[in-house]
Order: C-alpha cells, then sequence, then structure tokens
C-alpha cells in the first residue's frame, strides 16, 4: 500500500508525480489546498486535513462534499496541517510507505518543519517509510543499518545529511566516496554522483537523509 500526501506547496507540479501512483493500490490524503489538488487532478479523496484557511469557501465546500473523510483542524495549533495528516494516516495505514508530494515551493518554516518531521518521537520508527518527491528532488530517510540505494532515473546528483549525531556513516560506490566517519549533528554531503545504478550506505547510530536531484 502507499499512502500519497499531498501538501499545498509546488501544485502546479503535482500532477505529473501523481500519475506515477497505481489508484486501485493507493491511499489519497489532502493536506489543505492539496486536498483540491487532487480533486481537481480527477484523483479520489480519502482523507482531507487542515484548517483549509487556504481555500474559497466555495473549494472548501466542494472537498468537504467529495472527501470520503474530513479532518478540518483549528488554524490556531502546535502542529502543521501536515504534521496532523502524517499522524492520522498512520494510525490507518501504519505499514505502508508514505509519498509526501507539495511540500516545497511555499514557506521555508514549514519546509524545514518538515525536513526535520521523521525526528519526532511519534513518527521515528516509521522514519524508513517516508519519502518527499517534488519535481527535481527525491528524499529518503535512514535509520542505522546497511543499504543498498537505487539510482532514480532522471536524477543526476546525490546528497547525504546526517540530522543528528551519526556513528560510522559510510558512503561506497559513488564518484566520492566516505571512509567511516562520525557527525556530532547536521553535517552535508553534497553534489556527489552514482557510477553505476546502485550504491552502499551504512551507519551504527542516528538518522540520515538522502537527496537524489537534477537541476
Amino acid at each position: 500500500m502507499n499512502v500519497v500526501v499531498v501538501a499545498g506547496g509546488e501544485i502546479s507540479k503535482v500532477s505529473t508525480l501523481l500519475k506515477k501512483f497505481a489508484p486501485k493500490e493507493t491511499f489519497y490524503v489532502g493536506v489543505d489546498a492539496g486536498a483540491y489538488c487532487l480533486l481537481h487532478q480527477g484523483f479520489c479523496l480519502h482523507l482531507a486535513v487542515g484548517d483549509f484557511d487556504s481555500l474559497t469557501p466555495k473549494q472548501e465546500h466542494e472537498v468537504r462534499k467529495k472527501a470520503e473523510r474530513v479532518l478540518k483542524v483549528s488554524s490556531e495549533k502546535d502542529d502543521t496541517d501536515l504534521q496532523l495528516a502524517l499522524e492520522e494516516v498512520l494510525k490507518i495505514h501504519p505499514d505502508a510507505h508514505f509519498f509526501l508530494l507539495g511540500i516545497s515551493g511555499g514557506r521555508l518554516d514549514h519546509f524545514l518543519t518538515t525536513l526535520f518531521l521523521p525526528l519526532e518521537e511519534r513518527f521515528y520508527r516509521f522514519a524508513n517509510q517516508i519519502h518527499f518527491w517534488d519535481s527535481n528532488n527525491w528524499v529518503d530517510f535512514y535509520l542505522p543499518g546497511k543499504y543498498e540505494i537505487q539510482k532514480i532515473e532522471g536524477m543526476k546528483y546525490f546528497g547525504v545529511i546526517t540530522l543528528t549525531k551519526v556513528i560510522a556513516l559510510e558512503i561506497r560506490g559513488m564518484k566520492y566516496e566516505l571512509p567511516s566517519t562520525n557527525t556530532l549533528g547536521v553535517t552535508i554531503y553534497p553534489s556527489n554522483e552514482f557510477i553505476e545504478k546502485e550504491a552502499k550506505l551504512y551507519f551504527r547510530e542516528g538518522m540520515v537523509a538522502t537527496i537524489q536531484s537534477k537541476d
């Protein structure tokens, strides 16, 4: 099962990404303006979450009418609409892979909140199941272990971000390899490239994000 969560950023470019998923195997979640986007693109809306302050009254009415379930939240809250949406859908499909679309192109504070979202205690154990995708970037999250990372078609660059203190980080099979390295916190290793279609990532402690991207 795939869960596609559409937020309100980069709406104009989301439609191409949505076509990559098989509708019968996908649970669709719209966050605020992302809910209307899903309907407007002709997709099912299984769950709509948000305060819907970015929609017109007419658009919100359509979301409420067509969504299978609507969770409207207050505009005054401690969490973003996206955090609340992910928390809710994890209760429904805890074993799914979660693809978050439309998270870029908006407010920087919201984007950074989303980038570090897997570090929150309620989401931490699901980190390997969370993926960010926009027209130029694919982001995955990893807990300690050994991984074989496949090159995504169309992406040119590969970057690694240690989101926490990390022990014994190794990158193999890349143009620029990294021997076993410890980091004290957020550290970025950008602009690497695959040599073949697969590379290896290993670390013993912490959390790491990888970014495959193109210009």
